[in-house]
């Protein structure tokens, strides 16, 4: 592991030519944008180096880069595109959408070799199961619950009814729950608050155990368990609980989770597909802020990463040995390997 100023440090000298970055607590923290991400980001580009926003949010990339745009001023123009978990989890559903008509499947990005896969955890296992399989163990009615806001989630789902349609809360027969974002369930006593992980888990106990009992398995669209949430009044890092959260949850409870996004393996294929064109393979540079999704998922796709340290891990850089020792720690902690570079906050 590597201490670096900025990505001028290592990107020449390494040959690296696709630049994949994270979004949330990368280039903004949840509430304003960090001091050099969107200059890093212009660099880059002057630099004829290709950036591709690598996020797990459960919203589709391209709305993900309207939001950057008007909310935190990244300009569109200085990265190639969002591949959002959102996007993977779109085409999960079209598949099985696809496997419920008896229409032939068209992946992501209309690239064939990409196979629509979803990680599922069940108790201490993990397996890949692709859409024909989870369709014929879990779809009958074709409906499923929403935990997220129709407006903010609809275009995941909005255009495969009635085959795939959201019912409410009320409904018994559903076949599986899509979790996009934590909020307050009916009936379920006080409204929730998401920057609180034990209240969070005091809120959803109820309604996972009667998920449980009938066998529903959860597909989250976001597998953040945290993310950055601006400031606390102290001035510490306040963090946002995220829909990963909900399945670490149903998870402990014996319940069966599907996942996509980092740092499962799917995302990083339609990645590397979007990059590595016919014979032509370019080398990629991760860049991440959360050891668990971030690091965790680029190292085992064998690819580099940067750990920025002011993120979700508010790492102090102090001395070298303070943080050196702080961040293997962590990697201790999370069960992660050590990431290639670390640097304080994106700069070029």
């Amino acid at each position: 592991m590597r201490f670096i100023q900025g990505l001028a440090d290592i990107v020449s000298s390494n040959q690296y030519t696709i630049i994949a970055s994270d979004v949330y607590g990368v280039l903004h923290d949840g509430v304003e944008p960090y001091p050099y991400s969107r200059v890093c980001l212009k660099s880059l580009c002057e630099c004829n180096l290709e950036t591709i926003l690598l996020s797990n949010s459960s919203r589709l990339g391209h709305v993900l880069a309207d939001d950057l745009e008007s909310k935190y001023g990244i300009d569109k123009s200085s990265y190639k595109r969002v591949l959002s978990s959102g996007d993977v989890t779109r085409q999960f559903l079209q598949s099985c959408f696809d496997q419920i008509r008896g229409s032939s499947n068209e992946p992501f990005n209309n690239n064939k070799a990409i196979d629509c896969s979803a990680t599922m955890l069940f108790k201490n296992e993990s397996l890949m199961l692709s859409a024909q399989e989870f369709t014929q163990q879990y779809i009958k009615t074709g409906r499923f619950h929403l935990i997220g806001n129709a407006s903010y989630h609809g275009p995941l789902y909005k255009d495969l009814a009635p085959e795939i349609i959201p019912v409410s809360l009320d409904c018994q027969d559903i076949d599986f729950v899509l979790v996009g974002l934590i909020i307050s369930l009916p009936r379920h006593g006080n409204p929730v608050n998401p920057n609180d992980a034990n209240n969070v888990r005091q809120h959803y106990h109820s309604y996972l155990q009667q998920c449980l009992l009938k066998n529903i398995p959860m597909i989250i669209a976001n597998p953040d368990i945290r993310a950055p949430n601006g400031s606390n009044t102290d001035g510490t890092p306040r963090l946002l609980m995220c829909p990963g959260y909900i399945g670490e949850l149903y998870r402990e409870m014996g319940g069966k989770v599907l996942y996509f996004g980092k740092p499962f393996a799917t995302i990083y294929r339609y990645l590397l597909s979007d990059t590595n064109h016919d014979s032509e393979v370019r080398k990629v540079l991760c860049i991440g802020d959360n050891l668990s999704t971030d690091v965790l998922g680029a190292r085992k796709a064998d690819l580099d990463v940067v750990l920025i340290l002011g993120g979700v891990h508010n790492v102090s850089v102090g001395n070298g040995n303070d943080f050196v020792s702080s961040i293997e720690q962590l990697c201790l902690q999370y069960e992660s390997p050590e990431p290639t570079y670390a640097m304080e906050y994106l700069r070029f």
